[in-house]
């Protein structure tokens, strides 16, 4: 359970979704509060006010997270500077935001912890990838661990310099699924299947397939050589889908330019 105070910056998707996996681990929900300017999170059964001007007196809070887009995150954290004595601990899911932009924004002894989750946090089947700076404790990264592994998995990188390739893989990685199943049901179509057909295919072969690498003790190698038969159907798919390494140049391809594009929006 969590002891500790905690104020929510932001009540979007991804802030809604990581304070309703936290709350149930809470010791009492007199320890939250939500700061939205719309109102939204009173379902929450927390306290809520539109502004930081309106936080009470005498609430402390010992974890700020902040779930606000990139855009207007350094001006919102001016109205948070009273809490930078090094007893709160900042959590930023805001992309491309580096810790020295918070550190600069709120000193360098203020614990900040930089964290990516994707979009099937939403529904408690993330992955989140996490670092900080070097003031933030033990107790306070199994927090942080416990937070967002309440919306899935959560891996600590070993620097923040990792961040930006697990963003090209994992913080944009749902869109290029989606791609793909896209890609699947259109080539379905154009075989003959119905539409409906092909979509319900399409979407069950991944979502098994997926299911099938995180379960098994076999590697993805493994378990894709188990679907191959010799000069068989899938040996055709394959052979086109690796023809001149076409398929794992794409995706190299793919993940590099979100990579770098992630370096560019944090400069």
């Amino acid at each position: 359970m969590i002891s500790q105070n905690i104020i929510l910056v932001g009540c979007g998707k991804m802030g809604s979704a990581l304070f309703g996996g936290l709350l149930p681990n809470l010791e009492s929900k007199s320890q939250a509060l939500v700061i939205s300017p719309s109102g939204k999170g009173s379902d929450f059964g927390v306290n809520l006010v539109n502004s930081p001007s309106q936080i009470p007196q005498d609430f402390k809070p010992e974890i700020i997270l902040l779930a606000v887009k990139p855009q207007i995150i350094g001006n919102v954290l001016e109205e948070y500077k009273k809490y930078t004595d090094g007893n709160t601990l900042f959590i930023s899911v805001a992309a491309g935001k580096t810790i020295k932009f918070f550190e600069d924004k709120l000193g360098k002894q203020t614990p900040i912890v930089r964290a990516m989750p994707n979009l099937p946090s939403l529904i408690k089947l993330g992955a989140t990838t996490i670092c900080a700076n070097d003031i933030v404790t033990e107790t306070q990264k199994s927090i942080t661990t416990g937070l967002f592994e309440s919306v899935g998995m959560a891996i600590w990188l070993d620097s923040e310099s990792q961040m930006d390739a697990a963003t090209g893989l994992a913080g944009s990685g749902p869109a290029y699924v989606f791609h793909f199943i896209e890609c699947l049901i259109e080539a379905g179509i154009k075989e003959g299947l119905p539409q409906d057909t092909a979509t319900e295919l399409a979407i069950s072969t991944v979502l098994g397939s997926a299911v099938m690498a995180n379960n098994s003790d076999n590697t993805v190698i493994q378990l894709k050589e188990q679907v191959i038969s010799p000069n068989g159907t899938t040996q055709a798919g394959i052979d086109a889908l690796s023809k001149d390494g076409s398929l794992q140049k794409l995706i190299q391809n793919t993940v590099s330019a979100a990579t770098r594009r992630s370096q560019e929006l944090a400069e």
